[in-house]
């Protein structure tokens, strides 16, 4: 097109009309490759923010992949986010190792224990399934496990809240003779349903005073059951031998017995009675428990107690 084309716009410039003023050099043939460079650094300097953005939020959580939550009885039907979001007022949440415990309030106000469990993609599924049952084992004497909330690298599992100490913390509280033995029927209790009422059974696999925990009404809840093994399903070293574990729950039961027996005296105390004929640590048992000048039947009760530990205790040989 010519110069006549352009006839009536006395505001243009350049080529084939009037050359430019240095002021509109920017639009001109020069000024093209600045304004490219000033785009491109404004789209990576919105690329970089976008990518910032998603770092805090997803990565920062140890979210990769979609959060689900599943519950189990005694929880509502919350949403994932709503779980996620208890979690912001506690900083150290995003921290903490695997196995690690800390405390959240759930949106309803339900304080809950919850436990972060980290896991493999590929284990996913098994790891999954076991929680499951977990989740569905219900007694009076085993902690609930109210829910967990999960993506494909790890969950966190949401336990009840029982705030009245577990027997490490009190053990060496003197208590009445109906008191012991209604602490060790409820352990014998809630040990019985995990090997016998579950199916398949669960080991506990670490039963030990400090994951004996005491609701509201000082009942004895079995902490922790099945933890152990949930650890190794999720690093694929799973113990297959799960009778050798049932065993080891059976001599451990025999040793927390004599624990609270003794007010605390025997602790892990194997070597300690195995060393002792059977008449010395009854008599000592029966001093503990202020039983010496008692009725024959109390004797007898606490005698047919040290007999059931004792037998227990000699299962690790076995």
């Amino acid at each position: 097109m010519g110069r006549s084309a352009y006839v009536g716009n006395p505001e243009l410039c350049g080529a084939p009309v009037r050359a430019c003023s240095a002021s509109m050099a920017i639009f001109g043939s020069k000024g093209t490759g600045k304004l490219r460079l000033v785009l491109l650094l404004s789209a990576g300097v919105a690329i970089l923010v976008s990518a910032l953005v998603f770092w805090l939020v997803y990565l920062r959580k140890g979210s990769k992949g979609q959060w689900k939550m599943e519950s189990f009885i005694g929880l509502p039907q919350f949403k994932a986010n709503d779980v996620l979001r208890s979690f912001d007022s506690n900083e150290s949440m995003d921290e903490l190792p695997s196995a690690a415990v800390c405390k959240a309030v759930l949106p309803t106000g339900i304080t809950v224990l919850v436990k972060k469990v980290e896991w493999e993609p590929k284990r996913m599924k098994v790891v999954s399934e076991f929680v499951t049952q977990m989740g569905n084992a219900r007694h009076r004497n085993l902690i609930r496990l109210l829910g967990f909330c999960y993506n494909k690298h790890m969950a966190y599992m949401l336990y009840d809240y029982l705030p009245n100490g577990n027997l490490a913390e009190k053990v060496r509280i003197p208590r009445d003779w109906s008191t012991k033995c209604r602490i060790i029927i409820g352990i014998a209790k809630g040990l019985c349903f995990l090997h016998h009422d579950c199916n398949p059974a669960i080991s506990h696999g670490d039963l030990k005073s400090s994951n004996i925990v005491f609701d509201d009404n000082f009942e004895p809840r079995l902490a922790d059951f099945g933890f152990k093994y949930l650890t190794e399903l999720t690093k694929g070293q799973c113990n297959e031998a799960i009778k050798d574990e049932l065993y080891m729950d059976i001599y451990k039961f025999g040793e927390i017995i004599l624990e609270i027996l003794t007010n605390g005296r025997l602790i892990n105390g194997g070597e300690n009675t195995q060393s002792k004929p059977k008449d010395v640590l009854l008599r000592e048992i029966c001093n503990e428990n202020e039983a010496t000048d008692s009725t024959n039947s109390l004797q007898d009760e606490i005698k047919l107690v040290v007999d059931v530990a004792l037998l227990l205790h000699q299962k690790q040989a076995s």
